[in-house]
């Protein structure tokens, strides 16, 4: 690959702006949701199903739910932000509580 490109690519990559918020997982059969905060929503979900689709996730009722059913992966809520370094994670957490809220049989992807 040409240098000059490798460059446009890498500067693109730093300069993009990632939806930072609340992925939400809802079993299809069973309705239930799983939510889990994000700074980088796409990687985010792309980790998931593969830990997954490994069997190797921790949370062993969500693993389990994913070995008998489908699942509906999308973005629950995101936070609008001017700098990525200003997000902290206990913005993402007041996010995700406020949700689990709203939805009281929601649980959390990670413990």
């Amino acid at each position: 690959m040409q240098t000059d490109r490798r460059k446009e690519l890498r500067d693109a990559y730093k300069s993009r702006r990632p939806d930072m918020g609340v992925v939400e997982l809802r079993c299809t059969a069973t309705g239930q949701r799983f939510l889990g905060i994000t700074r980088d929503a796409a990687k985010e979900l792309n980790s998931l199903r593969a830990k997954l689709n490994g069997g190797g996730h921790p949370n062993r009722p969500l693993q389990q739910l994913w070995s008998e059913n489908g699942f509906v992966f999308r973005v629950a809520d995101t936070l609008e932000y001017e700098n990525p370094e200003d997000v902290s994670a206990d913005d993402l957490q007041a996010l995700r509580d406020l949700l689990l809220a709203e939805d009281p049989e929601a649980r959390k992807i990670w413990k």
